[in-house]
């Protein structure tokens, strides 16, 4: 599926960080405090230097979840 953001738009899908120990346990980094996402694209209008395939930090307060299929998307 191809993701077009608008205008001021940018949407983004979080980078879920996980560890395999030597035993096989698979750990999950859910409560991250700075949690990240690449950026899967930027809308005409946004002012940030910003492009397709760069790493951010988010403030999850201010976004908006679109669920089409995994991953989930979300917009800012």
């Amino acid at each position: 599926m191809t993701i077009h953001a608008v205008k001021t738009k940018v949407s983004v899908k979080r980078i879920h960080k996980s560890k395999l120990t030597a035993g096989g346990i698979h750990l999950s980094y859910e409560d991250n405090p700075n949690p990240q996402a690449e950026v899967l694209s930027v809308g005409a209008e946004v002012k940030a230097d910003v492009k397709v395939g760069d790493v951010i930090f988010l403030d999850w307060r201010y976004v908006h979840q679109l669920v089409f299929e995994e991953p989930k998307i979300y917009v800012m």
